[in-house]
This record gives structure tokens, C-alpha cells and sequence, in this order.
């Protein structure tokens, strides 16, 4: 009776103790807290809008895929990737760069994941070797370690800009390929340079207008008395100040 006793009490420890591997994983991660970020791997759609959301730019799934061909899961394909930035305003270039080596200015940008997964890489701080990531669901951002990311990372990546947007009223400019950089230059305003010099001309000649007309009243008009020679300068001095008006 004492052994049966003896290990029932025993069975009885076994079963009140807890396993420290069941209990380490009931218990939150007090450290960083849950990722729940972690499993998600948002489509390339997604990513492309999340961008256009980031740079100001409103768009639809709709209005990015429409006319373009899809796979069989619905989503655009990353050849087509390009074509549907630029039916919501953005510019795409695909690139093929390490995690490091993307330079900060091109961010949000879109890696491809292994797997077929698409991440949106906000910001890259290498020296405490974390990456921010942003989720499109909600355009929250999250911190991966880089060393985790760049497992993952195919080495192929997408750069998004926002088009430049001309007004149609601006002058075309030519880009030339030949031709001297100063005088061809010249050249092509030849006409802008013209009518500055002409107007130059005259605007400086009738600034002469008020001497001569004061040394002819004294030298002239004051001596002789001579009235009709007055209104005639008068008269010319009048029309010399309306052209420079109007010039």
C-alpha cells in the first residue's frame, strides 16, 4: 500500500507540473511583442497601391490592372508591373540590387520575395541590422531583421517614382545630340535675342529725348521766340515717351 501510495503522488507531481516549453510559449514575447506581420506576404497589386498611397497618389485595383493580362490566381504578373504603375502615375523601373545596396531616395520600393511574395521596403537601418517594412492591409509599418529579409530576398527589386507631369502650354525643348553647347544654343533663341537687342536700341535712344529737347528750348525756342519749333518738340517728345510706354 505504501509503494501504490507512493506512486500515485508521484503520477500526481507529474501531472500539476508544467512544461517549461508549453509555458515559454503560452507567454507573450515580453521583448518585442507578437509579429503579426510576420506570415503575411502581400500580393504585387497590393504593394504597387500601397506605394501609390505613400507618394499621394489615390488609385484602384481596377484602374492599375484594368486591360492587362492576369494569371490564373487574378493577380498581375511583375512583367506587367510596370505598365500598371504607369496607368495610376508611377514610373517603374525593375532593378536587380542587394537589400543594401537601395538607396534610400528610391524608397518605398518592392521586393521580390521567394515563393512568389512581394514585400514594400520602407527604410533600411543597417546599423542596428533592422528593415522596415510596410503592411498594404493597413499601411502600417513593421521591423524585420535584415539577416530574416535578406534570406528571403530574390535580389530583384522594383523602383516607383511619381511621373513628371509638363503642362502642355510649357515651349518643347529639344534635347541636341551635336553641336557646340553655347552657340547652338544661341542659335535656337535667335529670335527671343533679336527683339531683346532691337527693343534695347530704341529704348535707349529715347532716352536722349528729354536732353535734346531741353537744349532746343534754350539753345532754340527761348532765343528766337520761336513758338512753332516748341510745339514740334513738344509734339515729338510726347510720341518718344508712348513708344517707350508701350515697349
Amino acid at each position: 500500500m505504501d509503494d501504490e501510495d507512493g506512486r500515485d503522488e508521484q503520477t500526481n507531481k507529474k501531472t500539476n507540473r508544467k512544461d517549461p516549453d508549453n509555458e515559454q510559449s503560452e507567454q507573450p514575447d515580453q521583448a518585442g511583442g507578437h509579429e503579426p506581420h510576420a506570415g503575411r506576404s502581400p500580393s504585387l497589386l497590393d504593394s504597387l497601391l500601397c506605394v501609390a498611397r505613400c507618394e499621394g497618389i489615390g488609385a484602384s485595383p481596377s484602374a492599375a490592372a484594368s486591360g492587362l493580362p492576369l494569371d490564373q490566381h487574378g493577380a498581375i504578373e511583375p512583367a506587367m508591373l510596370v505598365r500598371a504603375a504607369n496607368r495610376i502615375g508611377l514610373a517603374a523601373l525593375p532593378m536587380e540590387r542587394a537589400l543594401e545596396e537601395i538607396p534610400v531616395s528610391v524608397m518605398p520600393a518592392i521586393l521580390v520575395l521567394e515563393n512568389g511574395g512581394y514585400a514594400v521596403l520602407a527604410d533600411v537601418k543597417p546599423e542596428l541590422g533592422l528593415a522596415i517594412l510596410i503592411d498594404p492591409s493597413d499601411d502600417s509599418r513593421y521591423q524585420v531583421a535584415i539577416g530574416e529579409l535578406a534570406s528571403r530576398y530574390t535580389g530583384h527589386c522594383f523602383y516607383l517614382r511619381p511621373m513628371q507631369q509638363f503642362d502642355a502650354r510649357s515651349p518643347r525643348i529639344f534635347e541636341r545630340v551635336t553641336g557646340h553647347w553655347f552657340w547652338d544654343v544661341l542659335k535656337s533663341s535667335r529670335h527671343i535675342y533679336r527683339d531683346v537687342l532691337i527693343a534695347s536700341i530704341f529704348i535707349n535712344l529715347f532716352v536722349l529725348a528729354q536732353p535734346l529737347f531741353v537744349m532746343n528750348v534754350y539753345d532754340r525756342v527761348v532765343p528766337n521766340n520761336a513758338l512753332e519749333t516748341l510745339w514740334a518738340l513738344a509734339v515729338g517728345v510726347v510720341l518718344v515717351y508712348v513708344f517707350d510706354l508701350i515697349l
